[in-house]
């Protein structure tokens, strides 16, 4: 009988479940790697579950059909194993080729996303008016729809073109399980301020922190370390004059430090 074959087990009026050949076959190969996989946990000495018998059972397979050609059970089954190798790598290289096909895409339209949003900054962050730049960070606001995986990306780049939108997105929609992350970003954008004189994106970060404290932060130990944060921050704005001339930051940092440690 060849691996197309259906076997019919015997019956009355032949009105037992019909079942394929090569189904009797892929069992009977799983069936023999279970075998092995129950042998060797019986040798060797270490505790084995049942999770770690499957995956023994998993890697034999393949090896057994790769190294036997047939498969005979008395003259009621004949398989060619061979044959379902064959198809069994002809699938998965298929269904592997859509992946690759599926992830080009899904990538694709991500450095998409990741352009306009770096653009967008960039042209915030163009030397211009402060009023100009309020203006646009104004239209990223009315836009913003970062995922949660973005937001958590966006604060720990180095790149402020990412660091930016993600302020925004918080300014927009607060989230307070991101208070550790925005402690670590005030020591990023000093140093951005002390290299580039530029504090603009600080001031986006002193915006989403007061916005994400309107949600309330209850854990003692992440407000200690945001309040050590901005006020190393402070310092450092108020040891140089050169940075943040206008004394906004300084003013904002002051009046959201007074209000947490009022609380």
């Amino acid at each position: 009988m060849s691996a197309s074959n259906d076997v019919k087990p015997g019956g009355i009026g032949g009105r037992f479940l019909r079942i394929p050949a090569r189904s009797l076959g892929v069992l009977a190969v799983y069936y023999i790697a279970a075998i092995i996989a129950l042998t060797i946990n019986h040798w060797i000495p270490f505790k084995v579950t049942t999770g770690s018998v499957v995956i023994v059972v998993v890697i034999l397979a393949p090896f057994i059909v790769s190294r036997v050609s047939q498969l005979s059970i008395g003259d009621f089954v004949n398989i060619q194993l061979r044959e379902i190798g064959d198809k069994v790598d002809t699938r998965l290289a298929e269904v592997g080729s859509k992946v690759d096909d599926r992830l080009a895409e899904v990538g694709s339209k991500v450095d998409d996303r990741l352009a306009e949003l770096i653009n967008r900054s960039r042209d915030y962050l163009t030397p211009q008016p402060l009023s100009a730049s309020d203006q646009k960070a104004e239209e990223m606001r009315k836009t913003i729809n970062l995922s949660a995986q973005e937001v958590e990306a966006g604060l720990a780049s180095f790149d402020p073109n990412l660091r930016v939108p993600t302020y925004i997105q918080l300014q927009v929609r607060p989230d307070s399980e991101h208070f550790t992350q925005l402690s670590g970003c005030f020591f990023l954008e000093s140093y951005l301020a002390s290299f580039q004189k530029e504090t603009r994106p600080l001031w986006q970060l002193i915006v989403a922190v007061q916005a994400c404290l309107g949600n309330g932060l209850n854990d003692e130990l992440a407000r200690n370390r945001l309040m050590l944060a901005m006020r190393n921050c402070l310092a450092y704005l108020e040891s140089d004059d050169t940075v943040d001339t206008g004394g906004h930051c300084k003013k904002r940092l002051r009046a959201v430090l007074a209000d947490l440690e009022s609380h």
